[in-house]
């Protein structure tokens, strides 16, 4: 049971190491702390200005062709919003199969207000 879990994370780590390169980077593209994206929302999205998240994976919400992550990098949670429309299939299947609670993300996008007014961030790329 042990080995297979151990194969299985071998195995995700393989397939992001294929895409992403270095899996461990030193640094990070992040342009915020989650807890700036946030007080700084209402200007954030009137503009429109992408940004760059960061943090650990706290919750997976995933339908289809749509996902709901929860990301928290120690100042504040925030919520992302994948799609495959706007990342493409292939992206969007490798971080559905690859990505599991726990990891850590960094994604690219411009925040937005969802229907039930949750502050989130469309997500045009991750890694």
């Amino acid at each position: 049971m042990r080995e297979d879990i151990l194969s299985t994370k071998l195995e995700k780590l393989s397939r992001l190491h294929e895409a992403f390169g270095d899996t461990y980077p030193e640094q990070t593209d992040r342009s915020m702390e989650n807890t700036s994206a946030l007080s700084r929302f209402e200007e954030l999205a009137a503009s429109r200005e992408d940004g760059c998240l960061g943090g650990r994976v706290r919750a997976i919400r995933s339908m289809g062709k749509i996902a709901f992550v929860h990301i928290e990098d120690g100042t504040a949670q925030i919520q992302l919003f994948l799609s495959e429309k706007v990342l493409g299939s292939e992206k969007m299947k490798l971080f559905v199969s690859a990505i599991e609670m726990g990891d850590f993300v960094e994604a690219q996008g411009v925040l937005f207000l969802t229907k039930k007014d949750e502050k989130t961030l469309e997500v045009s790329d991750w890694k």
